[in-house]
């Protein structure tokens, strides 16, 4: 195991529009406590592929970080 991966499909997508936030926010503070730990493992995620999907449902530019 190299790490933990996320298929979380379309968070806010016809839902609550602070998922999107809030999931976010969950993958800034898992990847936090694994640099605190001095671990090596990776966060991914698995995204939609639509434009409209990923603009509605993940803050790309804040995951990125």
């Amino acid at each position: 195991m190299d790490g933990l991966d996320f298929d979380w499909e379309f968070p806010a997508w016809h839902s609550d529009r602070m998922e999107r936030v809030h999931f976010t926010q969950l993958l800034m503070e898992l990847r936090n406590e694994l640099k605190r730990r001095h671990s090596t493992l990776l966060v991914s995620v698995a995204v939609a592929a639509p434009q409209p999907v990923i603009d509605a449902s993940y803050d790309i530019a804040q995951m990125a970080e």
